[in-house]
């Protein structure tokens, strides 16, 4: 199954679609133009009283054009757990606008804890204000051969070895996957 990594949405033509394309599930609200799903106490915000468009427009147009145009039969959104409403409200307008038939095509929020700073606060992505995904993944290393050095454990015993063993694990969990024989699209907020 070929595995495809994108990122969490795409910005196009077809977001500015959304907002005149379904009316019948639109409603206005206070200039806005939302969209609600059965048993999510938040809507959508498709189009904003000015005229703009927000992530979930992105989000619900992304999620559109990875079913009809590169034909996902399994999306995995990889995105903190303070995104799971979001992602849920997401699913369930695509269904209710006919973008995606769930008995065809799945749909998973993997869902981790929330990145902190060092101020032990949120990194908000919108700010700018936070760290390259390249600079964490190279303190987190570092922070992991710290403690194995503390402790005195030899079986990983360089830089080089834990990220070779690093490596070989994402090898094998992008393997487990191909042998479903279906395709996977991992949609990642990097």
């Amino acid at each position: 199954m070929p595995v495809i990594i994108r990122a969490r949405a795409t910005r196009s033509v077809r977001a500015r679609q959304l907002g005149s394309e379904a009316p019948e599930f639109l409603e206005e609200d206070e200039g806005r133009k939302v969209m609600f799903a059965k048993d999510m106490p938040v809507p959508l915000t498709i189009v904003k009283s000015d005229g703009g468009y927000t992530y979930d427009t992105s989000d619900m147009a992304a999620l559109r054009h990875r079913v009809e145009q590169e034909k996902a039969d399994w999306i995995i959104y990889v995105v903190d757990a303070g995104q799971a409403q979001h992602f849920n409200t997401v699913f369930a307008c695509g269904q209710r606008a006919g973008y995606v038939d769930i008995s065809k095509v799945r749909l998973d929020h993997c869902c981790f804890g929330v990145v902190l700073g060092e101020d032990k606060k949120k990194f908000k992505t919108r700010s700018g204000d936070t760290v390259k995904l390249a600079d964490l993944l190279d303190e987190g290393l570092q922070r992991s051969m710290q403690k194995l050095l503390e402790k005195e454990r030899d079986k990983v015993s360089d830089d080089a070895s834990l990220r070779g063993f690093l490596s070989s694990c994402g090898a094998m969990w992008i393997a487990a996957f191909s042998i479903a024989g279906s395709f996977l699209l991992l949609c990642c907020a990097f």
